[in-house]
């Protein structure tokens, strides 16, 4: 995908996060990290 200036993103959660089976392994560790980028 070729991005230029002004481009955005949208992510369905509900598909993306809750569409998954699910985690049976009790010691799985799960990170989140997120970031702001100032323009």
């Amino acid at each position: 995908m070729q991005w230029e200036d002004g481009d955005i993103v949208l992510v369905d959660n509900s598909r993306v996060m809750h569409g998954r089976r699910a985690i049976t392994d009790p010691d799985r560790t799960i990170l989140n990290s997120q970031s702001y980028a100032r323009s």
